[in-house]
């Protein structure tokens, strides 16, 4: 059974474990478990009740009438939210609550409603990112498992493909500086890197997607044949029990552009930038490096 501490209720729902432990001794709800040892706990159940009632309660309802509603009656209450408010979707709550229920159909109406009225950029930005973020505390905290990670990546991963699918291709003879884009072996980060592709196709540079679980041969043969402007990565997950630099190093003596690289080991490791290499700490960094160059283009 997974179980949580006061500390990771407040990370995840937003309220403060002083409030919390307010709203246990003055209206007897969210009320802690202990273990033998006197050690306050929450189950699944609690942390969905949590939600619930943070999500109600940012809309404005009073706790003390929150508390005399049952666990269905908060969940039906927020249901009705979700169907009549179009503002309220930026709740990254009610999305948390669909993907521990595993609740494809609601997870993807909040998505879509977003999409339609903010279009799927500020989507992105304003409410898949944000609750990226949020699955990584969560995935930290034990909160949830890989089911329910798998379970959003894979709904948010269509979505991608299905807009990056509306860009038409731009020609490869064009002046503008080519990208390929991929992933080392042993990298997770294809989510982050089809959002990449996304971007950069939306811009309308040439892009190349070569793809996920890339040795090192057969990156050599595609930027040989590709002759990208640009090479773009980002290095997360591998690499955490070697040295990056290396690899790096014969990247570079195969590849006559520069290497773009993003990630958590990147940063870790304090791979400099050099003049065939950046390293930038976040994908709005690189966002904003792709926007330069855009601009350098038409001045």
């Amino acid at each position: 059974m997974v179980v949580y501490s006061i500390k990771d209720i407040e990370n995840i729902c937003g309220i403060k474990a002083h409030t919390l432990r307010v709203w246990e001794k003055r209206y007897g709800i969210l009320v802690a478990k202990r273990t033998e040892t006197n050690i306050r706990y929450y189950t699944e159940e609690d942390l969905k009740n949590a939600l619930n009632i943070s999500i109600l309660y940012r809309k404005g309802m009073k706790i003390s009438k929150l508390a005399k509603l049952s666990k269905e009656e908060l969940s039906l209450r927020v249901a009705e939210i979700t169907e009549i408010d179009d503002s309220f979707e930026k709740n990254l709550d009610t999305l948390s609550i669909s993907m521990l229920e595993l609740d494809e159909y609601k997870f993807t109406q909040i998505l879509n409603k977003n999409i339609e009225q903010k279009g799927f950029d500020e989507t992105m930005e304003n409410v898949i990112y944000p609750l990226l973020e949020k699955i990584n505390l969560m995935w930290v905290a034990d909160s949830i498992n890989e089911v329910h990670e798998t379970f959003v990546l894979n709904i948010i991963m269509h979505k991608l493909i299905v807009e990056i699918d509306k860009i038409p291709n731009q020609q490869r003879n064009s002046n503008k500086p080519r990208f390929l884009l991929y992933l080392p072996e042993n990298e997770s980060q294809k989510l982050s890197l089809y959002y990449m592709y996304y971007f950069l196709k939306k811009q309308q540079f040439p892009v190349f997607y070569f793809g996920n679980s890339i040795s090192l041969r057969q990156l050599v043969l595609a930027t040989n044949n590709y002759k990208p402007d640009y090479l773009f990565t980002i290095i997360n997950d591998s690499f955490s029990e070697q040295e990056m630099q290396p690899y790096i190093d014969q990247i570079l003596e195969e590849f006559d552009g520069k290497l773009i690289i993003s990630g958590y080991q990147a940063v870790n490791q304090s791979i400099q930038s050099t003049e065939n290499c950046l390293v930038l700490s976040s994908l709005e960094e690189v966002n904003e490096y792709v926007d330069q160059i855009k601009n350098l283009l038409h001045n």
